[in-house]
């Protein structure tokens, strides 16, 4: 009995077809992760920038 419940999941576990989706999801995955940790020090980083740049011109 069992080595018929074992037949679907050998299938499926030999079955590669959605191997490139799930590749490109987790490197898809990885560069939203890196964008959004450079976020806060980018941030920072423009802000410096800008108030620099504000505090030289004219008023």
């Amino acid at each position: 009995m069992l080595g018929l419940a074992a037949f679907p999941l050998r299938r499926m576990l030999a079955d590669r077809r959605g191997l490139k989706a799930i590749e490109y999801a987790i490197l898809a995955a990885i560069a939203v992760l890196a964008v959004a940790g450079l976020t806060g020090p980018l941030d920072a980083l423009l802000t410096d920038v800008y108030d620099t740049m504000l505090s030289k011109v004219p008023t």
